[in-house]
C-alpha cells in the first residue's frame, strides 16, 4: 500500500494540471491513510479477532481506551515479578507514548482520507513545492505509516513481554 501511496504522491506532485495534481493527490492521502489502518489493523487482530472489525473512527478510542488501560492493568500485575519496577515505569512510558501517537496519527489521517473521498470540493493544492489538503501536507501523510509501523511495533512487544493472550 505505501508503494503505491508513494507512486501517486510522485505524480500529484510532478503533475502540471490542476485537476490531475488534485485527482492523484487524494488518492495518495487515501492510500496513506489505509496503510496506517491496515497496520494497525493487523495489530488489533492479533490481540482479540473481533478488533478486526472495528469502524475506522473508533480504532483510536480503542487504543486509548482499551487496549491501552489492558496493557497497564497487565504491567501493574507483572511489575516485581515477570519485570522490574523500573522496567514497568519505562514500558508504561513507552506504551502511552505509542498509543497516543497511534492513535493521533489515524484521527489525523482518517479526517484527511474522508475529505479526500467524500469532499470534492475541497481541493488538494499546490504549496510551493508541496501538496497539500485541508493544511495537511503529503510529506506530513507519507509519514502516517512509518508512524504506525513504530507504534505497532511498540505496543506488540509489550504486549508479548507481558504474555497477554
Amino acid at each position: 500500500m505505501i508503494i503505491v501511496a508513494d507512486k501517486l504522491s510522485e505524480i500529484a506532485l510532478r503533475e502540471r494540471d490542476v485537476t490531475s495534481a488534485d485527482l492523484f493527490g487524494r488518492s495518495a492521502f487515501n492510500r496513506y491513510y489505509y496503510a496506517s489502518y491496515l497496520l494497525t489493523r493487523s495489530l488489533l487482530t492479533e490481540f482479540d479477532s473481533t478488533w478486526a472489525r472495528t469502524p475506522h473512527s473508533n480504532i483510536p478510542s480503542l487504543l486509548r481506551d482499551t487496549i491501552r488501560k489492558r496493557l497497564r492493568t497487565a504491567l501493574l500485575n507483572q511489575a516485581g515479578k515477570l519485570i522490574s519496577w523500573r522496567d514497568a515505569k519505562e514500558m508504561r512510558a513507552e506504551l502511552n507514548a505509542a498509543v497516543e501517537d497511534l492513535a493521533s496519527v489515524l484521527t489525523v489521517a482518517y479526517l484527511v482520507r474522508c475529505i479526500a473521498d467524500y469532499e470534492p470540493d475541497i481541493k488538494a493544492s499546490r504549496n510551493g513545492p508541496a501538496l497539500e489538503l485541508c493544511n495537511h501536507t503529503i510529506h506530513e501523510a507519507s509519514g502516517w505509516p512509518r508512524r504506525a509501523i513504530a507504534h505497532t511495533r511498540t505496543i506488540r512487544r509489550i504486549w508479548r513481554t507481558l504474555a497477554i493472550s
